[in-house]
């Protein structure tokens, strides 16, 4: 930098040094550099490079917080260019003024190109209002692909918004749906309780007292109907206890999905109202408590119905996983029915609601004297543990 090195790459590098310690924050470094750039041009006559190192200093002042060394810089960094700018106009102004000379004293050739001049000037004025027609039309064009662009953004954005407004609204009625639920299921809890402990509870006081009474009667045919009335009240203790579980499902609690459902189709074959074949093939072991009890509950509400009226001998129900889906399949060989005329049932319209609660789709197929198939699918990713 020293030996031999022009003022110009001398100055130029200077102020390429000092520029970067001021970027990288080193401002001691950087003042140095630009300071001795600044000597280096008011030495060397380099005045057209004084208003860049008039704006690195103003920069640099501004970062060290020294605003009124920075407004200076800044005012001579505006008032140098102008000065620039001022003699530049002056120095154009004289080399016209030269040109203007040459011109007059050039007049009787001047005169002989006039007419090739004035076609010139024809041509370049027919040019230019090409030029402007061209640009308006550009200028149009641009105008209504910009237009056509906002139209399509804001189209675009209206149809993200309804979408929102509608992925909204069905969460919403999920939310609804599984609130239902979660209420019906406290209202199950309560009533088995009640059930349990205190019907439960009363009829076994009953049976209790009652046994006591028959064992104090002397009378062969009293104590008969005693114990008739005892095998009564222990049926219907029993159907009580079972309906109580039935309504708090602890198999569920303690056992896998899988072995509840089994579990539950081995009591209704015990009772012979109905035979019932049930399978599972479901690989997915991180299914959510939440959503097991819910398959719990839609099958349960589906053998429910056919033991309540579709006066069938078989049933089957079937539950698998297959492409990411899982499918609850239900099938009787009863009486059938019309979906459409039985579809506001209270049985189904819960069933819809559960099925919806978990993002499902409910089929249903079904015709007199023929039988019914209820197929339900889920997206086997609503019902994982990774999906809460």
């Amino acid at each position: 930098m020293k030996e031999g090195l022009p003022p110009y790459y001398l100055h130029h590098t200077l102020v390429t040094l000092g520029s970067c310690y001021v970027d990288i924050g080193n401002y001691p470094l950087g003042k140095k550099y630009l300071e001795e750039a600044l000597k280096e041009a008011q030495k060397s006559g380099l005045n057209k490079s004084l208003p860049t190192i008039y704006a690195r200093l103003s920069s640099l002042y501004q970062y060290m917080g020294d605003y009124k060394e920075s407004l200076k810089y800044n005012k001579l960094a505006w008032e140098l260019r102008d000065k620039i700018s001022q003699e530049s106009i002056q120095k154009s102004l004289l080399e016209w003024d030269l040109k203007y000379r040459t011109v007059e004293k050039d007049k009787s050739i001047a005169q002989k190109q006039l007419e090739i001049n004035r076609q010139k000037e024809k041509l370049k004025n027919r040019n230019m209002w090409i030029a402007i027609i061209s640009a308006g039309l550009l200028l149009l064009v641009a105008l209504f692909t910009i237009l056509f662009a906002f139209y399509r953004l804001s189209k675009h954005k209206l149809q993200r918004q309804e979408e929102q407004l509608r992925l909204w609204q069905k969460q919403q009625e999920i939310d609804q749906l599984k609130a239902i639920m979660e209420g019906e299921e406290k209202e199950r809890k309560r009533m088995s309780h009640e059930l349990h402990d205190g019907i439960g509870g009363m009829l076994a006081a009953v049976h209790m007292r009652l046994s006591g009474i028959g064992e104090k009667m002397k009378d062969e045919e009293e104590k008969l109907q005693v114990g008739n009335v005892l095998g009564m009240l222990q049926e219907t203790s029993d159907e009580v206890r079972k309906t109580a579980h039935n309504l708090l499902p602890d198999a569920l609690i303690r056992h896998s999905l899988e072995e509840a459902l089994m579990i539950y189709c081995e009591q209704i074959n015990i009772s012979n109202r109905l035979r019932v074949q049930f399978q599972y093939h479901v690989h997915t072991q991180e299914l959510e408590k939440s959503a097991e009890l819910l398959l719990y509950r839609i099958s349960q509400e589906l053998l429910q119905n056919i033991l309540k009226h579709a006066k069938a001998t078989m049933a089957w129900l079937l539950i698998k996983e297959l492409n990411n889906k899982l499918s609850i399949i239900v099938e009787d060989n009863g009486t059938g029915f019309d979906p459409d005329s039985e579809h506001s049932g209270y049985g189904l319209q819960n069933m819809q609601y559960r099925v919806k609660s978990l993002l499902g789709s409910l089929n249903i197929q079904s015709a007199a004297n023929r039988g019914t198939t209820i197929h339900i699918e889920f997206d086997i990713n609503k019902l994982t543990v990774k999906s809460v």
